[in-house]
Protein backbone atom coordinates (compact mmCIF):
# COMPACT_ATOMS: atom_id res chain seq x y z
CA UNK A 1 0.00 0.00 0.00
CA UNK A 2 2.85 2.40 0.75
CA UNK A 3 4.30 1.86 -2.73
CA UNK A 4 0.86 2.36 -4.32
CA UNK A 5 0.31 5.64 -2.48
CA UNK A 6 3.36 7.06 -4.30
CA UNK A 7 2.02 6.02 -7.72
CA UNK A 8 -0.11 7.93 -10.21
CA UNK A 9 -3.40 6.84 -8.57
CA UNK A 10 -2.37 7.71 -4.99
CA UNK A 11 -3.32 4.28 -3.65
CA UNK A 12 -4.23 0.74 -4.60
CA UNK A 13 -6.52 0.21 -7.57
CA UNK A 14 -8.02 -2.68 -9.47
CA UNK A 15 -5.76 -3.82 -12.31
CA UNK A 16 -7.08 -3.35 -15.84
CA UNK A 17 -7.29 -7.04 -16.73
CA UNK A 18 -9.52 -7.74 -13.74
CA UNK A 19 -11.69 -4.73 -14.57
CA UNK A 20 -12.10 -5.94 -18.15
CA UNK A 21 -13.27 -9.27 -16.75
CA UNK A 22 -16.32 -7.55 -15.20
CA UNK A 23 -17.22 -6.34 -18.70
CA UNK A 24 -16.99 -9.90 -20.05
CA UNK A 25 -19.09 -11.29 -17.21
CA UNK A 26 -21.96 -9.04 -18.29
CA UNK A 27 -21.58 -10.12 -21.92
CA UNK A 28 -21.50 -13.80 -20.92
CA UNK A 29 -25.00 -13.40 -19.49
CA UNK A 30 -26.36 -12.16 -22.82
CA UNK A 31 -24.38 -13.94 -25.55
CA UNK A 32 -23.24 -17.50 -26.24
CA UNK A 33 -19.64 -18.35 -25.42
CA UNK A 34 -18.89 -19.21 -29.06
CA UNK A 35 -19.90 -15.73 -30.17
CA UNK A 36 -17.85 -13.92 -27.51
CA UNK A 37 -14.66 -15.76 -28.34
CA UNK A 38 -15.20 -15.91 -32.08
CA UNK A 39 -12.08 -14.67 -33.93
CA UNK A 40 -14.25 -12.06 -35.70
CA UNK A 41 -15.56 -10.53 -32.46
CA UNK A 42 -13.83 -7.32 -31.34
CA UNK A 43 -13.64 -5.41 -28.07
CA UNK A 44 -12.46 -2.00 -26.98
CA UNK A 45 -12.12 -1.04 -23.36
CA UNK A 46 -11.16 2.35 -21.94
CA UNK A 47 -10.48 2.92 -18.25
CA UNK A 48 -11.68 6.40 -17.31
CA UNK A 49 -11.06 6.40 -13.54
CA UNK A 50 -9.50 3.92 -11.11
CA UNK A 51 -11.58 1.31 -9.30
CA UNK A 52 -10.56 1.16 -5.66
CA UNK A 53 -11.02 -1.44 -2.92
CA UNK A 54 -14.56 -1.21 -1.60
CA UNK A 55 -16.01 0.36 -4.74
CA UNK A 56 -19.29 -0.95 -6.07
CA UNK A 57 -19.40 -0.74 -9.85
CA UNK A 58 -22.70 -0.98 -11.71
CA UNK A 59 -22.39 -2.02 -15.33
CA UNK A 60 -25.05 -1.10 -17.85
CA UNK A 61 -25.13 -1.83 -21.53
CA UNK A 62 -27.22 -1.63 -24.63
CA UNK A 63 -27.25 -2.93 -28.16
CA UNK A 64 -26.50 0.03 -30.44
CA UNK A 65 -26.32 -1.73 -33.82
CA UNK A 66 -27.11 -4.98 -35.59
CA UNK A 67 -25.71 -5.48 -39.07
CA UNK A 68 -24.25 -7.88 -41.57
CA UNK A 69 -20.76 -7.46 -43.00
CA UNK A 70 -19.20 -9.91 -45.43
CA UNK A 71 -21.87 -12.46 -44.55
CA UNK A 72 -21.27 -12.11 -40.80
CA UNK A 73 -24.04 -11.22 -38.36
CA UNK A 74 -22.67 -8.60 -35.97
CA UNK A 75 -24.16 -7.15 -32.80
CA UNK A 76 -22.57 -4.00 -31.37
CA UNK A 77 -22.97 -3.21 -27.66
CA UNK A 78 -21.81 -0.29 -25.57
CA UNK A 79 -21.19 -0.81 -21.85
CA UNK A 80 -20.45 1.63 -19.07
CA UNK A 81 -19.17 1.01 -15.53
CA UNK A 82 -20.19 3.55 -12.88
CA UNK A 83 -19.05 3.52 -9.25
CA UNK A 84 -21.18 4.22 -6.17
CA UNK A 85 -20.31 7.93 -6.40
CA UNK A 86 -21.80 8.17 -9.91
CA UNK A 87 -18.36 8.41 -11.52
CA UNK A 88 -17.83 6.62 -14.84
CA UNK A 89 -14.89 4.28 -14.35
CA UNK A 90 -14.82 2.67 -17.80
CA UNK A 91 -16.52 2.51 -21.16
CA UNK A 92 -16.39 -0.42 -23.54
CA UNK A 93 -17.65 -1.51 -26.94
CA UNK A 94 -18.19 -5.08 -28.06
CA UNK A 95 -18.72 -6.05 -31.67
CA UNK A 96 -19.87 -9.65 -31.46
CA UNK A 97 -19.95 -12.07 -34.39
CA UNK A 98 -23.05 -14.20 -33.93
CA UNK A 99 -22.84 -17.78 -35.21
Amino acid sequence: EEFARKGIFGGTVNMGVATADYFFQVLEQAFPYGALFNPHSRYTFKAVAPIRAGDTVTITGKVVDKRQEEGRKLVVCELTGVNQRGQVVYVATATIHMP
